[in-house]
């Protein structure tokens, strides 16, 4: 289980998430949101954190997240259990063999 707290951009929200490997616990706001950005391939190689970390943002609601999304071009908005299916494939993907 990890606990998360995140102060979303340019807001004074914070957000709270209990996860687990599986699921998605506990989140505070219940509305909260995550940007996301699809990586480029060959970006992500050569620098994670600027090409697509910079990009990931929890919002405490969709609007707030859709008017944050409007000013960063090519990123959308998830709810944080769609996030969290996604991060459980690629760590799958990625980590399987080591994951089991």
């Amino acid at each position: 289980m990890v606990r998360l707290q995140s102060k979303s951009p340019g807001l004074a929200s914070v957000v709270k998430l209990i996860v687990t490997p599986t699921r998605v616990d506990r989140v505070e706001p219940q509305d909260a949101q995550v940007s996301f950005l699809m990586p480029d391939t060959a970006g992500a190689q050569k620098d994670i954190v600027t090409t697509f970390c910079h990009f990931v943002h929890f919002f405490p609601s969709r609007t707030e997240g859709e008017a944050w999304a409007t000013q960063h071009p090519g990123t959308f908005i998830l709810s944080v259990e769609e996030a969290h299916a996604i991060a459980v494939r690629k760590n799958q993907a990625q980590y399987g063999d080591v994951l089991g």
